[in-house]
């Protein structure tokens, strides 16, 4: 009889253990698959599972989602042979976290919803292009699911006749326009007030499909807490968006006088 630990994940699970595996001399990565029906976590095909070796231990992994949240409960201890091992052990492993993402290649916008697909308690969001309907429906779904949810949109998405913002808005999802002297560009997202979510990326069909665009997922709580505190300084100058005035057009119904809506779908 073999007695192994076994490690619950509620995401990452691979990219982990792929990365446990390379500090550890003698580690390896010994197969991957999924758990061949449904769960309480999900359905066929949804919950992964791994078998891998640190050192001259074995184990077991199984990625399952937040149904058993993480705590402090369980560890692993590595005995090193000097300082030396110690610190780079040590310097290895920073507190929180980061993925990135780059398209054309990358699926951010997958990213992303996955991502929010795990939020538990708020999601604050700063857009300044917001056409992707994924990642609409995945703020919605974090909703209904009790997160709470606040947007801030750039005024340049007030002329969409049925954009993200009416949408969310409908939704019961609180919409904001902020209101600067030039035009609000932040592309931002912070989870739970432990992730932030940013770069270049527009939240847009065209950042995903068209665009050379890069996105940061960054779990670190200090970082988020800046980002957040930032996002409540735009939300004091920014007006509702069911009261929000949308951006004058030409007499002939043509180009708004902002150059910044005609460029928007561009992002």
């Amino acid at each position: 009889m073999k007695v192994i630990q076994h490690l619950w994940f509620e995401r990452d699970m691979e990219a982990a253990l792929r990365f446990y595996c390379a500090l550890i001399p003698g580690s390896s990565l010994d197969w991957l698959s999924t758990v061949p029906g449904d769960t309480p976590s999900g359905p066929e095909g949804s919950v992964g599972l791994a078998g891998f070796t640190l050192g001259d231990q074995r184990s077991m992994a199984i990625e399952a989602g937040p149904l058993d949240p993480f705590n402090h409960s369980f560890s692993i201890m590595v005995e090193c042979d000097d300082q030396a091992g110690i610190d780079r052990l040590w310097d290895a492993l920073p507190e929180g976290g980061w993925e990135v993402c780059f398209t054309p290649g990358g699926d951010c916008a997958g990213l992303i919803v996955a991502a929010l697909g795990q939020a538990r308690q708020r999601v604050l969001v700063q857009a300044y292009a917001f056409t992707s309907a994924p990642i609409a429906r995945a703020l919605v779904e974090a909703h209904r699911r009790g997160v709470e949810v606040r947007v801030i949109l750039d005024r340049s998405q007030l002329g969409e006749r049925y954009g993200s913002g009416t949408f969310l808005s409908h939704a019961g999802i609180p919409v904001l326009v902020d209101d600067p002297p030039g035009i609000a560009h932040s592309k931002v997202m912070v989870i739970d007030g432990e992730a932030v979510i940013t770069g270049s990326f527009n939240f847009t069909r065209a950042a995903q499909e068209r665009n050379a665009e890069n996105l940061l997922l960054l779990r670190d709580p200090r970082l988020a807490a800046a980002y957040a505190a930032n996002w409540w300084r735009r939300r004091a100058v920014s007006v509702p968006y069911d009261e929000a005035s949308v951006p004058s057009a030409a007499a002939d119904g043509g180009a708004p006088d902002s150059g910044k809506h005609a460029r928007h779908n561009l992002f």
